[in-house]
């Protein structure tokens, strides 16, 4: 939502308000390549920390997926929130 459009990259890929900003768009890059959950988390607050005094984006809500599986498949929600039949199993 943040990164500039870049589709050969998977970047960028829901920024319907077309806002760009190259020094954004390398932390951005840079975030996805810390390993440490700790250290991943405080470059991203402070990527958001910068999107909200900015303005970048204006929050009117948050979408919640919610999801029901039968105990006799396995499956694990995608990030994405797509649900795909191929990766729903039988449990074993």
């Amino acid at each position: 939502m943040i990164h500039s459009p870049n589709p050969s990259h998977a970047f960028g890929m829901q920024n319907f308000g077309g806002f760009a900003d190259p020094e954004l768009d390398r932390a951005i890059e840079r975030s996805a390549a810390i390993e440490q959950s700790g250290d991943r988390r405080n470059a991203l607050q402070a990527i958001m920390k910068e999107v909200m005094e900015r303005l970048v984006l204006i929050p009117l809500y948050n979408d919640q997926d919610v999801w029901a599986v039968d105990k006799s498949l396995s499956w694990s929600p995608r990030s994405d929130s797509y649900v795909l039949a191929a990766e729903i199993a039988e449990r074993r």
